[in-house]
């Protein structure tokens, strides 16, 4: 499949048809997984862009946003096992550093490695979690926002008051298999209409303890022998506090303060004859970040963002094979971020913005090297976007701008770069359709300049152009028994070809006064991920943990207060090196699970299996992932 040739094709066709349409753009807007494609201020800009809602999230075992992400359309979680290991993730084949992943609207950022954590963000204070390829949805967006090739946001939970209460909360307990355990409290507090709070914390605990097969090769003949996961326990502590407050009608500002501290064992590779890693890592992250939006009159909106960081990293090994005869590394980040936007509009037809984020990161390193290295960024972008009864016009010309300062060693050249994006869609009561291309600039992180005194100064930054083509049917029917069906398909390419299925369908019923509600959400991703380079000895051959076929289903049925939630994974064979050997290849899987709720008044009891059928898998070579797990979750609101 040329899917170049194919989005030519239809590129041409959109261009053909401007002229034709006179209907107006609608909006459908799902409850739980959604499908959001509206006006020019929170349209889709003319990419897929898949959302999961909180109470979606609330019906499942997810704990982690980590966990959560993987039923998102084309999201390959690297997971490095158990309640406290790494979740990174990549996107349609492209690394995690490809991947921007933004809080709240502000852009999570590790200049060290480039990757974010997923597994440091609970699910219990995530309001939505949606993927964008392509640009975010929003028309007031960062230009940080607009320079990776797909975005992963995250909005945490804001307080809702009933009409007579001005104090309300929760407090979720939860307990599980391999000694896991949690607390956390939510408190919210309306001091007036116009001003509120909310204050959000947890804590987790497990000992990760679980039974695993550790395989002396990898074909079925070899030998295997029944461990424990050892060195594998995990503690965390995680606290916010938001702020809302509007001055006026038209405008808000929003405020939040941050922190979260974990210390972790690393219980490394399960290799032959060695299961006794002693290494540690601890994680301390603190931010405050705040965002003001005005509508200076009704056609023009200023906003802006602020963001100041930190961000604590130790390593600690006490059997490294050095003069010291350990290795205790220490890393800080800081960053101070700044944004603003300003924005023309005229109603749902057209808008004009240009946004600018300005940038320092400094990283700062205590081992027995010394790294100092100071990066400062300017990313400006003009946004614009046209409609024309039922087709839009999207592009955006994204400009970056870098220097790097050094005392102690070399420094990375500056960097110039202009990045354009454009996109066409059109969508109708029951049909929509859209095509975009953009280039993607990616400067190398601080570990690949700098590490160890072995990175390479003279790196040249990633670009890569993507191309995707989107199309949608949906049918829906809004009387008392409420009905929606979705089916979607994506193309796409950069060095990587790609297509996704999704296919969405939520009915409700009313039974003798009963609420019945079911709904299915079916994803099926094809990724042919391969290396693009014909002087290289992989040439044609499957990038490493990249699955051909990838999947996963989420299907729920809520009968008054009673929910009964399953959700399954299937991931095709991967390999672990660029040879595609069999030796290196790591076996299909499919993982089940099933969660059970009931409220009683203010008090919710929920029983979950996470890998019911107790398979034994690795997402990462020589990193088991736990088998058959029971959760418990008792929750009191207030």
């Amino acid at each position: 499949m040329n899917i170049k040739k194919t989005i030519a094709i239809i590129s041409s066709f959109f261009v053909c048809l401007l002229s034709m349409g006179q209907d107006s753009l609608r909006s459908v807007m799902l409850e739980e997984v959604k499908v959001v494609s509206s006006s020019l201020e929170d349209k889709n800009r003319q990419a897929s862009t898949i959302v999961l809602s909180g109470s979606q999230i609330e019906k499942t075992s997810f704990q982690s946003v980590g966990e959560a992400v993987k039923f998102l359309s084309g999201v390959n979680v690297k997971d490095y096992g158990g309640t406290g290991g790494l979740k990174t993730v990549s996107v349609r084949g492209l690394g995690a550093m490809h991947t921007n992943v933004t809080y709240d609207g502000v852009s999570i950022t590790n200049a060290q490695n480039g990757q974010t954590d997923l597994s440091k963000f609970r699910t219990d204070n995530i309001d939505n979690l949606s993927l964008s390829n392509g640009n975010p949805v929003l028309r007031l967006q960062t230009a940080k926002s607009l320079a990776s090739a797909n975005t992963i946001s995250m909005e945490s939970r804001k307080p809702h008051f009933a009409t007579d209460e001005n104090t309300n909360g929760y407090i979720n307990t939860l307990f599980g298999s391999f000694n896991l355990g949690s607390l956390v409290g939510s408190l919210n507090h309306r001091f007036s209409k116009r001003t509120s709070v909310g204050i959000y914390a947890d804590v987790v605990s497990s000992k990760g303890n679980f039974p695993y097969t550790l395989h002396y090769g990898n074909l079925t003949k070899d030998s295997t022998s029944e461990e424990i996961r050892k060195n594998n326990d995990f503690f965390s502590a995680h606290a916010e506090a938001d702020l809302f407050f509007e001055p006026d009608e038209s405008s808000m500002f929003k405020a939040k303060a941050y922190f979260y501290h974990s210390e972790r064992a690393l219980a490394g590779p399960t290799t032959l004859y060695w299961q006794n890693s002693k290494q540690r890592l601890w994680d301390k992250d603190a931010f405050v970040q705040s965002s003001y939006k005005r509508e200076l009159n009704q056609y023009t909106t200023y906003k802006n963002h602020l963001k100041l960081s930190y961000a604590h990293t130790r390593y600690y090994d006490p059997s490294y094979n050095n003069a010291q005869g350990f290795q205790d590394d220490r890393y800080t980040q800081k960053e101070a971020y700044l944004n603003n936007i300003l924005s023309l509009h005229k109603q749902d037809k057209m808008s004009l913005s240009l946004t600018n984020d300005l940038i320092a990161t400094k990283l700062d390193a205590q081992n027995n090297y010394i790294l100092d290295p100071l990066r400062l960024s300017s990313l400006t972008a003009v946004v614009a976007a046209y409609r024309l009864g039922i087709f839009t016009i999207d592009a955006n010309l994204l400009h970056t701008y870098t220097t790097d300062k050094a005392h102690s060693h070399t420094a990375y050249p500056s960097q110039n770069h202009f990045s354009p994006f454009v996109s066409i869609g059109m969508k109708t009561d029951n049909f929509e359709m859209s095509i975009f291309y953009k280039d993607i600039f990616r400067l190398p992180t601080f570990n690949d300049l700098y590490y160890n005194s072995v990175g390479e100064t003279d790196l040249r930054p990633e670009k890569t152009k993507q191309y995707s083509l989107h199309t949608a049917y949906r049918h829906s029917r809004e009387d008392i028994n409420r009905h929606l069906f979705i089916i979607s398909a994506d193309l796409f390419h950069n060095s990587i070809d790609g297509a996704e299925i999704v296919v969405q369908w939520q009915q409700e019923r009313i039974i003798k006064s009963h609420n019945l509600r079911t709904s299915a959400n079916l994803t099926y991703n094809y990724t042919h991920a391969f290396d693009n380079s014909p002087e290289s000895l992989s040439y044609r051959k499957q990038i490493i943990y990249s699955p051909l076929h990838s999947g996963n289903a989420m299907i729920s049925i809520d009968l008054d207060k009673t929910t009964l939630c399953y959700t399954a994974t299937c991931v095709g064979k991967r390999y672990t090196d660029n040879q595609n050997n069999e030796r290196s290849s790591l076996q299909p899987y499919g993982i089940h699970s099933l969660s059970l709720s009931h409220s009683f008044g203010r008090t919710t009891i929920k029983l979950s299996c996470d890998n019911l059928t107790d398979t034994r898998y690795e997402v990462i070579k020589a990193y088991p992932m736990p088998g058959r797990q029971w959760i418990i979750n008792l929750k009191y609101k207030f």
